[in-house]
């Protein structure tokens, strides 16, 4: 799977000073790009949407949410778990 980014959630992991938590993003990201479809990619859910072409990858405390457009996962956000879900989608 290809996988993009946007601004948000280039400044989210710009915030992330944690060596630990930012190697753990890398392993999910590299996860995500290694899966062929999605039921593959480990500690993934469903975000609910009308759409439903949003998802989010547990990731510790953390949620990492990304929307899936045909074979491209374009990476929207990375936040702890109480402000992810103010903010995704």
């Amino acid at each position: 799977m290809r996988i993009d980014t946007n601004r948000n959630f280039e400044r989210d992991l710009r915030d992330v000073r944690n060596a630990v938590l930012r190697r753990r993003v890398n392993i999910a990201i590299a996860n995500i790009r290694a899966a062929s479809a999605v039921h593959q990619i480990p500690s993934i859910r469903r975000v609910q949407d009308p759409t439903g072409l949003f998802y989010r990858v547990r990731v510790g405390g953390y949620r990492l949410g990304f929307e899936l457009v045909g074979d491209v996962a374009v990476l929207d956000r990375f936040l702890i778990r109480k402000d992810f879900y103010r903010h995704f989608p």
